[in-house]
């Protein structure tokens, strides 16, 4: 996450917009696979963040999350109806959910490439730019995001693709266990986070290596999505595609 609190806010501001991409493309997926109410089409298949807010999962559970673990957690309404859909359409509203992030990831990628492009993120100093800051932890924490919901464990995304697949009485048992999965979800990211031996000293020894391994593997990613911007920016310009002339005739 950003450093300080200024970036934070902008960040969490972003997850917003991500979260309306996520909440959005379920809620068209649902549409287009029958569920027809209006409150669907109408407030729900868009991406303006604000329908898509709910006081405590949007709003404060991020910010205690980040607060407890330095990764903004959250979660949103949920207005689709599962009964009427049934087991295999769900599984596409399910999906529909991380494709939503992927999106965003390329509409983050691309407008921070652009924005290097035009000489808004100084490419000779990006990691000096609050921007490229900023845009750099939405890449990460969306890939997060979109990793975590298609975990085939309820109730992420990817446990309706598995539950479809399901007879009827495992799969009402296994969705069931949706309360225990996100218990067990914030005690692991508790524990690897290094957060619950602060405040359970004697469990420092159960530090879980993988937790080091998997923050080394973000390290790699977020220099690999770095280079990626810086080579999608040149690639632009060998394009032919200069933006720093529009920057300059707004200054002008």
């Amino acid at each position: 996450m950003p450093p300080n609190l200024s970036d934070t806010v902008w960040v969490l501001v972003g997850v917003l917009f991500m979260n309306a991409f996520h909440e959005g493309f379920h809620a068209y997926a649902a549409w287009w696979c029958g569920d027809r109410r209006p409150e669907i089409l109408k407030q729900r298949t868009i991406l303006n963040p604000i329908p898509h807010i709910h006081p405590f999962l949007t709003i404060v559970l991020p910010i205690v999350t980040y607060l407890l673990f330095k990764v903004p957690l959250m979660g949103a309404r949920v207005l689709v109806d599962a009964g009427k859909l049934g087991p295999r359409k769900m599984a596409i509203v399910g999906i529909a959910g991380p494709l939503g992030n992927l999106l965003f990831l390329g509409v983050v990628f691309l407008g921070t490439a652009l924005a290097m492009n035009g000489g808004w993120i100084d490419d000779v100093d990006a990691a000096g730019s609050t921007a490229f800051r900023i845009l750099t932890a939405l890449t990460l924490l969306t890939i997060f995001v979109a990793g975590t919901n298609l975990l085939p464990f309820p109730p992420a995304d990817g446990s309706r693709v598995i539950a479809a697949f399901l007879p009827e009485k495992v799969r009402d048992i296994y969705l069931r266990l949706a309360p225990l999965g996100i218990v067990v979800f914030f005690l692991t990211v508790f524990w690897a986070t290094g957060q619950l031996a602060v405040w359970f000293p004697d469990l420092r020894t159960w530090s879980p290596k993988w937790a080091y391994g998997f923050a080394k593997q973000l390290a790699d990613l977020q220099e690999t999505l770095q280079e990626g911007v810086f080579t999608l920016s040149d690639g632009l310009r060998k394009m032919g595609i200069d933006l720093t002339a529009l920057r300059s005739g707004r200054k002008g």
